[in-house]
């Protein structure tokens, strides 16, 4: 079915212009801030590296944004997720910045008007003093242009409001019906703030108690969830960026403005917890916290000889004909936090692993008769998590709510990985400490690339049978017919080189 869904929103607070938006998106965006010169103007925009969407304002108070009104818009963005257009600017993006380049307001109108044949939808072009309301799109529907009033606060969503024919119609049922239940909380909602930083926290904050309800304005359906949010105070020249949790990967701030330049536009950035009972909390960020830290943890140092035990899952013995190839196919799952379909393995230290010792204990029927041993190929891009504050670098460019998804966390904090986005730019993830990641008991490495790895040979697990204590538990005594002193083959030992 074709959907599309997005709130924007002009009003007055504290006695400043502001703009809002609430981008809902059918993919996970790659989000970065753009503060650059567009003709000469000092332009700070968002921009979705995805699809090349772009939507800011510029130093003379000028802000635009835009709410779709084309049927099927998302699902042809959705297309373009498949295709090879990151870092690109696409159509409407270079529309949208054509306009901001712009000194005047009357200017940046009729350029979204008539740049590239024009920008459609629900565009809200605004300075501090005038409001236009734009509504346009390429099913017959040309320009209607409407001065606004700065006497009350205006909302756009999905519907027309001059053309009845455009975007969601009665005929489309739910989609429109969800349409005018946004438009109409959003109102409500704005209408009850004074502050400029509540604006986006009322939105985010109003949820029915169904996350997935269709009519909510913060959406979490199966093809439609609400990514970003976006304040622009044209009085103050101030950007506020919010994340939501796990919706979007923030990709940092790039000041490509002349050296030696004072900016008059400035930008901020927070991120919101997940809700949970109806209550949450909205944490600063640092603008620039982008990937950077992320990359430089995964040369940090060289992983050391790597073993694979068999046993866990399948034969006992290793079979080098099933061993994957290539780069593997990565899943998401959220219990435990693991990427499903890696390859796993532990590091060599003397005749034994982290992981061996920790089945000895624990689980020592898992262990089954061979480990393979692998050597990790210099090149190999390995991010390492050693640490709770490592993990939450990680987080922040690659996570993923787990109450958002709809599942009930044993552990106090909700905070999962994106393993299939993680897959795209990593060779494997390594947590030498083990504990670091919800799941993750003993030190170990999740392959997603196996062409990062280089196989040595196949080594005996030698055992030792081990005597039942007396007063076992018969739920327990199944344990220890495999219960032994587990280690490599004997007169086999490597020294494990230990990350600082």
């Amino acid at each position: 079915m074709r959907k599309f869904a997005c709130i924007t929103a002009v009003g007055i607070w504290e006695d400043h212009k502001c703009l809002f938006k609430n981008r809902d998106r059918n993919y996970k965006p790659n989000i970065r801030i753009y503060h650059e010169l567009v003709n000469g103007t000092e332009v700070l925009y968002l921009k979705d590296e995805v699809t090349g969407w772009c939507e800011g304002m510029n130093q003379y108070g000028i802000g635009i944004i835009n709410s779709a009104l084309a049927v099927g818009l998302d699902e042809k963005e959705k297309e373009l997720t498949k295709k090879d257009v990151d870092g690109k600017t696409l159509r409407d993006g270079k529309r949208m910045l054509a306009a901001l380049g712009k000194k005047d307001l009357e200017e940046a109108l009729a350029t979204i008007q008539t740049h590239d044949k024009g920008l459609r939808g629900h565009t809200i072009v605004a300075d501090p003093a005038t409001t236009y309301a734009l509504e346009a799109t390429w099913e017959g529907h040309d320009y209607h242009a409407r001065k606004l009033s700065q006497k009350c606060n205006h909302v756009r969503t999905n519907h027309g409001i001059y053309h009845n024919g455009a975007g969601y119609t009665p005929k489309d049922g739910e989609n429109y019906l969800s349409s005018l239940a946004r438009r109409d909380q959003a109102q409500k909602a704005l209408r009850g703030i004074d502050k400029i930083k509540d604006i986006a926290p009322a939105i985010y904050g109003k949820r029915k108690k169904d996350l997935a309800d269709a009519l909510n304005m913060v959406k979490l359906t199966d093809d439609m969830r609400t990514r970003s949010q976006a304040v622009m105070d044209l009085d103050a020249l101030e950007m506020l960026l919010y994340i939501l949790p796990g919706e979007s990967k923030y990709l940092g701030y790039e000041n490509k403005l002349p050296k030696g330049r004072d900016p008059k536009l400035s930008l901020k950035v927070f991120e919101y917890t997940p809700i949970k009972d109806g209550d949450f909390e909205v944490k600063s960020r640092k603008a620039n916290a982008d990937a950077s830290r992320v990359a430089s943890l995964h040369t940090a140092a060289k992983l050391p000889l790597q073993a694979f035990v068999a046993g866990l899952e399948g034969p006992r013995r290793f079979d080098e004909s099933k061993l994957p190839r290539g780069k593997l196919k990565i899943k998401n799952s959220t219990l435990p936090d693991k990427p499903r379909g890696a390859f796993w393995t532990s590091s060599v230290d003397g005749n034994t692993t982290d992981w061996i010792d920790w089945c000895q204990s624990e689980m020592p029927h898992w262990v089954g008769e061979e480990a393979a041993l692998f050597e990790p190929k210099g090149g190999a891009k390995i991010l390492w998590i050693r640490s709770d504050k490592d993990f939450d670098e990680v987080w922040e460019t690659y996570g993923r709510s787990g109450a958002a998804e709809g599942w009930a966390p044993d552990h106090d904090d909700d905070k999962v990985l994106d393993w299939e986005a993680i897959a795209k730019d990593y060779d494997a993830v390594t947590c030498p400490t083990g504990g670091c990641i919800y799941g993750w008991d003993a030190e170990s490495t999740a392959w997603l690339n196996m062409n990062a790895l280089k196989f040595v040979r196949v080594v005996d697990i030698d055992k030792k049978c081990a005597v039942i204590p007396p007063g076992t538990e018969e739920w327990e005594r199944r344990y220890y017919p495999d219960a032994r002193s587990l280690r490599l083959a004997a007169g086999f030992k490597s020294k494990i080189a230990k990350g600082d």
